[in-house]
Parts: structure tokens; C-alpha cells; sequence
């Protein structure tokens, strides 16, 4: 890319005005802003890639290539670098793309069909079930959520998590059963 802000002959006012900018194209980088709550689904090197408006249907993978190290305070957003490569030069600068950074498989974690949850908005529940036709409330904080599952982090009742009252067969997590770490963000 090329730009050239004067009028051909014109002379230069002062050493500060930008004559000529110059790039390479067959490397796009892609700038995205991840919510807080999804920072720890992040690291670099993990494959990424983008959709943009311009080109339905096409899809350009890559990876991430670079996490800043702070937050937007008013957004709480993590600025995040990713990196394609554009050899057809199809991708400009600006475009507008939409984005899905997969992470690592998670391990020992423990998942739950999204309709379990009971969210109030001051707390966040699932519901446990004690025997004999009883049941108890039990709070919980949720972590990543994919394809109708959610990751349970911790519970104010440590034995539901491992008593696993939700009806799953133990922990998820495993490679047959792909975490809810690779969420869109």
C-alpha cells in the first residue's frame, strides 16, 4: 500500500508531513479486542481465522501472533494481534472480518448443558439433585460456553463439582468431547 497525501510538485512544508507510506499486503494483521472474561482462553500460536463481508464463503486461517499486554479500561477489552498470510491480496487494510480464535483443549474440566444454568443476574445456579425427590440450589461461576455447554469453574457447594449432580458422564474435556475453551471471541 502506497500513500502519497501531496499533489504531484508541491513542495514539502515541513519534516513532519508524511510523504510516502509503504506495505507489504501478503501479510495481513488482524486487531481484535477479547472481553476480559475470555483472556485465559488465549495464548500465542493458537489458530485462528476470519470471514470478511467482501468474499462470502472464504475463509483465510492463521494464528495468534501477539497479545498486548493491557486492557482497554473502558472497554475491558484485550487488544490481540493475529496474523494471515494474504498472498492474492484479496484481504485490504480496514476491512472489517469476523473472528474465531481456537483454543487448547481443556482437561479435567467439568461441562453442563447450557439450560442448566439458572442465571438471575445477581447469581448464577444449577440445580442439585440430593435424593429421595429433594434438590438444592447451588451457585456457581461459569467459565467458557460452546455449542450448548458451559464450563463450570467452581461451585459455593465444592461436592457438586465432584459428586457431578449434572448428569454427565464425569469430566469433559477430553478429545472426544471438545471444550468450550475454542469459543469465538
Amino acid at each position: 500500500m502506497i500513500k502519497i497525501p501531496l499533489r504531484a510538485a508541491a513542495p514539502i512544508a515541513a519534516a513532519t508531513i508524511r510523504v510516502v507510506t509503504i506495505a507489504d499486503l501478503s501479510k495481513i494483521w488482524v486487531l481484535v479486542d477479547v472481553y476480559e472474561h475470555q483472556i485465559d482462553w488465549l495464548a500465542e500460536g493458537q489458530s485462528a481465522e476470519i470471514r470478511v463481508p467482501a468474499y462470502p464463503g472464504r475463509v483465510w486461517e492463521g494464528q495468534v501472533e501477539y497479545i498486548y499486554p493491557e486492557l482497554d479500561p473502558k472497554s475491558r477489552t484485550l487488544k490481540v494481534r493475529l496474523a494471515f498470510d494474504n498472498p492474492d491480496g484479496l484481504l485490504k487494510a480496514n476491512m472489517f472480518a469476523e473472528v474465531v480464535i481456537y483454543g487448547g483443549p481443556k482437561r479435567d474440566t467439568l461441562l453442563i448443558p447450557d439450560e442448566a444454568l439458572i442465571a438471575t443476574g445477581e447469581r448464577t445456579s444449577v440445580i442439585k439433585a440430593l435424593g429421595g425427590g429433594r434438590f438444592q440450589p447451588v451457585d456457581v461461576v461459569i467459565g467458557a460456553a460452546r455449542a450448548g455447554r458451559v464450563e463450570i469453574l467452581s461451585a459455593t457447594d465444592e461436592e457438586a463439582l465432584e459428586d457431578d449432580p449434572f448428569g454427565n458422564d464425569g469430566l469433559g474435556g477430553g478429545e472426544e468431547d471438545p471444550p468450550p475453551g475454542g469459543d469465538e471471541t
